[in-house]
């Protein structure tokens, strides 16, 4: 799965509810808009990611399944290169293959700097990404001239001996905002292993691109040790299992190494049994409602229909239900709130309530825990207390009668503070 987000932090939630629905084994995301101290945690993912260091926009990610084996591609980079670019490599059945993941940020892209990545790639290599690349050979409805990305592109195909373009013709994967015209602009390329893929796009998630699929039927992923099932073996039930073995042993020997086998794996399945392997979780938000499913999805069928025909009646429609579903979801997040602050009281577990204010802030988490003023480390408890709740009014946007009330709630009810463990 390809996709650019652009900002994936506003949109996490849709995000993972894509990936449990529908399970890819390797997903790339540009323009994540992510910096170097925020952490994304997508479950059952293990994610590399490229930020940009400097200025806003940029950042890609690439996500792997924990249970498919991957490490990452280091690249030497183009001097004065334009692309940003990241790559791992992903166990397969039948050996290891690559993936690399490009975005071009609207800058001209020559048909060495394609080359120079494209080269460092072992065989068999999957390419996908946003080159920006316009080109008559995969949009035949362009209008114009194309660019000099798409120039370098297509001249690189007509060259290589090694990847061909696997995106249909004509498979729209971008509608302009304002306009609604479509162009294809999200590509993806591979060696002779990943030619015949089924491609298709996905659903509209508040980008102006949408999520690119593409399916292969005689490919599969290696598992890793760590995900599969293991067997429960208990001390008491070694007996168990030796008179099952035992009754299955035939009256001669005349048995193959893998009947043996199979027989001690039934044998193992009546007495001790597997735990089950972890699946994709769906990650769910305590501010959630039906009232925010009606609205995203009147505007997913706004969007559709705007798309097909591009008229400003439709266009109008769309931006209305995009401004109720901002605001009905902002609704919902306030309420989801001020019903938590007013359940709160001096038993509440601490680990309830930063499990709620996680939930609650979504998308990436820092760590960076406030204890220190001006530089100056804070040693007391009261001081503690008293930034930890300015932190927390300026990060909820609450107002400053949160403040009095938070340190409170670090008090016991006899007045002595807690300890900074507790």
């Amino acid at each position: 799965m390809f996709w650019n987000a652009r900002s994936l932090v506003r949109k996490s939630q849709d995000f993972k509810v894509l990936l449990h629905d529908s399970k890819p084994c390797v997903v790339g995301v540009c323009e994540t808009w992510l910096h170097p101290h925020l952490r994304l945690q997508l479950g059952f993912f293990l994610t590399y990611r490229r930020d940009r260091p400097q200025g806003r926009g940029g950042g890609l990610l690439l996500a792997v399944r924990e249970d498919t084996q991957s490490v990452r591609l280091a690249l030497t980079s183009y001097p004065g290169g334009r692309l940003e670019v990241l790559a791992v490599r992903v166990a397969l059945t039948d050996g290891w293959a690559s993936t690399l993941l490009c975005y071009n940020p609207c800058q001209d892209v020559s048909r060495e700097e394609l080359l120079h990545y494209f080269d460092q790639l072992p065989a068999p290599a999957f390419i996908m990404g946003d080159f920006n690349a316009r080109h008559h050979h995969w949009d035949p409805a362009l209008a114009g001239a194309p660019n000099t990305t798409g120039s370098s592109l297509f001249q690189v195909l007509l060259e290589s001996h090694r990847f061909s373009l696997l995106t249909p013709p004509g498979l729209h994967t971008r509608f302009a905002p304002h306009s609604g015209q479509a162009s294809v602009l999200d590509l993806s390329l591979g060696d002779a292993v990943f030619h015949h893929p089924m491609v298709h796009v996905g659903p509209y998630m508040g980008s102006d691109h949408l999520p690119v699929f593409c399916n292969y039927l005689t490919l599969s992923p290696r598992i890793s040790r760590a995900s599969r099932p293991r067997w429960q073996l208990h001390d008491d039930r070694w007996t168990a299992f030796q008179e099952a073995v035992s009754a299955s042993i035939p009256g001669h020997w005349g048995l193959s190494a893998e009947d043996f086998s199979q027989m001690l794996v039934q044998a193992g399945h009546r007495v001790f049994g597997q735990s089950a392997r972890r699946s994709i979780g769906r990650s769910g938000v305590p501010w959630w409602s039906a009232a925010c499913a009606s609205a995203v999805q009147a505007r997913h069928q706004a969007w559709r229909a705007w798309s097909r025909y591009p008229t400003r009646a439709l266009g109008d429609r769309y931006r209305r239900l995009d401004a109720v579903c901002k605001r009905t979801i902002k609704v919902a997040k306030q309420k989801a709130w001020s019903s938590f602050c007013s359940s709160l009281s001096f038993s509440t577990t601490c680990s309830r309530t930063w499990r709620f204010l996680k939930a609650m802030k979504g998308g990436p988490t820092t760590y960076s825990y406030p204890l220190c003023r001006d530089g100056a480390d804070l040693l007391d408890d009261l001081s503690k207390a008293e930034l930890l709740a300015s932190f927390f009014a300026a990060t909820a946007g609450c107002s400053t009668n949160f403040t009095y009330s938070s340190r409170v709630y670090f008090c016991h009810p006899q007045g002595h503070l807690n300890s900074p463990c507790q």
